[in-house]
């Protein structure tokens, strides 16, 4: 952030003492609001200057968020609320027409009080910010169990194009607490439209949903992969004279996908499936070239041979791992044999935990929930009891139900936090309300 670390502490005291310590001055911020909420439209990002609130408090997926701030993930807002809190009060005070600025307060004031941001974010689902209808559908769910309320803003954002409502209308699938027609092309509709917003979880299911159903990806809606610091291809893009890998140079979106999709070319190819791997990459790269220049051909491309080869090294993988424990000693100590394996299969699980930490950090529940078991296992990374709480919360604040479930057991056995009965008989109600089935997490 664009923040000097003088800056952030005078904020932060600011915001403690101005937010917390004056009842009258956030009264005050929360009347502006709702009375320009109820007589004043939407004016765009453009019109307003990039602020301190957009740096520290806009959503990754808001649509609305000002084009020069990437969005900030939840967890960061959580660490830096009290300056948060303070900028985007100064904003709504400097541009009161600004919906923006309401919305990323209202995103800060969750953490500090509930009751209040709902009734802001509902304002602002009134008036037709995007964004909103997702915190009221959650909202919906946690304060009232409301599933049917709570799909109908979820379905509301989504017409308004929002990707995080997208994701919600998916989890509601996966729940059971939504059925429409054509069930299985709803759900890779939703992940494709999320994924070309760039949602991070999003980007992450997609071709796992597409490669379940047998599905290929829809040029027209091809997902982005997801962002990083390193956006170049696996070739030299100074030697590039075609205009394909032109237009990959010059996209960091299809770099990415590209330095993927080579990844598992190469160990697909080294392994005994190698003459198969060569003649279908050869395939590939004569399909992607006749792409050209269109972007969303060439991803499409690349999710193909991303998917395929996937299947391919998870299978010599599995051979590998199966002709090892032919071969080994039986050992008695199974954490020996654990160790053992993850040592030889290191490349498996790193990408495994990369994968899970990429759907967590965007916003995808499961996700967390599923590292959080890994960390509280041992399995593929270092055993952390508490890391997993941590994420089992992040899995359960989203409104995960295994994640609850798996929260309420750790408060129950003390394992990674304090022990606490009743706060583990409060998480067991949240995961009975979303109606998970109590089974050992798997």
């Amino acid at each position: 952030m664009a923040i000097t670390a003088l800056n952030t502490r005078t904020k932060t005291e600011r915001g403690e003492r101005l937010m917390l310590r004056n009842p009258k001055r956030l009264s005050w911020i929360l009347t502006i609001i709702t009375s320009t909420l109820l007589f004043l439209g939407y004016s765009a990002s453009a019109q307003t200057p990039l602020t301190d609130c957009d740096r520290l408090a806009a959503n990754t997926t808001d649509a609305r968020k000002h084009s020069s701030a990437p969005g900030v993930p939840f967890k960061q807002v959580r660490e830096n609320v009290n300056a948060a809190l303070s900028a985007c009060a100064d904003a709504v005070k400097s541009f009161p027409n600004e919906l923006r600025f309401q919305y990323q307060y209202a995103r800060a004031l969750q953490i500090r009080d509930k009751k209040s941001a709902a009734q802001l974010f509902a304002k602002l689902s009134e008036n037709g910010y995007p964004a909103a209808f997702d915190n009221v559908g959650w909202i919906q769910i946690s304060e009232n169990n409301d599933y049917d309320a709570a799909i109908r803003a979820f379905r509301k954002g989504y017409e308004l194009g929002d990707a995080d409502c997208a994701v919600s209308l998916f989890e509601m699938i996966e729940r059971g607490k939504w059925k429409p027609e054509n069930e299985n092309q709803i759900r890779i509709t939703l992940l494709e439209k999320a994924a070309a917003a760039n949602h991070a979880g999003a980007v992450v299911a997609l071709p796992i949903e597409r490669a379940k159903h047998g599905t290929a990806p829809n040029d027209s809606t091809a997902a982005a992969p997801k962002p990083a610091a390193a956006s170049t291809p696996s070739f030299d893009c100074s030697k590039a004279t075609q205009i394909t890998d032109k237009t990959i140079c010059s996209d960091g979106n299809l770099a990415l996908l590209d330095r993927r999709y080579v990844s598992l070319y190469r160990e697909a190819h080294s392994g005994r499936e190698g003459d198969r791997a060569l003649q279908f990459a050869q395939e590939l790269t004569s399909r992607k070239m006749r792409c050209g220049s269109d972007s969303s051909c060439i991803s499409a491309v690349y999710q193909d041979g991303i998917v395929h080869f996937e299947k391919v090294v998870e299978r010599q993988r599995g051979a590998e791992r199966e002709a090892q424990e032919r071969t080994k000693p039986r050992v008695t100590a199974p954490q020996d044999v654990h160790a053992r394996d993850y040592r030889a299969d290191f490349t498996y699980w790193s990408q495994k935990i990369e994968n899970l930490h990429y759907q967590c950090d965007g916003g995808y529940a499961p996700g967390c929930n599923n590292l959080g078991f890994m960390y509280q296992k041992g399995e593929g990374v270092r055993l952390d009891k508490v890391k997993a709480v941590e994420l089992y919360t992040k899995a359960c604040d989203r409104g995960y139900a295994r994640g609850c479930y798996n929260l309420g057991a750790s408060y129950e056995s003390g394992e990674g936090v304090r022990q606490d009965k009743v706060k583990a008989v409060g998480f067991y109600k949240q995961a009975c309300m979303a109606n998970l089935s109590l089974r050992a997490n798997t």
